[in-house]
């Protein structure tokens, strides 16, 4: 318990499913499925796994973000940098196919407030543990 509440697993932001592809890397999914991969990255709407396409996953957490639409709403989310990258694509009605052109830090921190209508991101640094 954090903050005075307990936490709730959403399964809305869950991470992308990779299918077959799952723990492996890029590099491993290159060499071994060349053409599906080149086909994953530059289409969205591509399943080349038997996972989850980046055009679903994306439109699965953009429904999680609408009853946050609200500017009264005050929700930390602790999460994926791939749930992070398709709440910022939301956010700046960008489409799926910039996903790529993202890239989320380990422990880094995004802001989302709501303003006539709009979203507005403030960007944070990564957080760092002293000891």
């Amino acid at each position: 318990m954090a903050l005075g509440h307990s936490p709730i697993i959403e399964p809305a932001l869950g991470e992308v499913d990779y299918g077959r592809w799952l723990g492996r890397s890029l590099k491993e999914i290159g060499i071994a499925e060349p053409a599906a991969l080149s086909a994953w990255l530059s289409d969205p709407d591509m399943v080349a796994h038997g996972g989850e396409s980046l055009s679903a996953f994306c439109e699965r957490v953009r429904r999680w973000m609408g009853p946050y639409a609200s500017p009264a709403s005050h929700t930390l989310v602790v999460t994926h940098a791939s749930v992070i990258k398709a709440i910022v694509l939301h956010a700046l009605e960008a489409p799926v196919r910039a996903y790529w052109q993202i890239d989320v830090a380990p422990l880094s921190t995004l802001t989302l407030s709501r303003r006539q209508d709009r979203w507005r991101l403030s960007l944070g640094e990564s957080l760092r543990f002293h000891q």
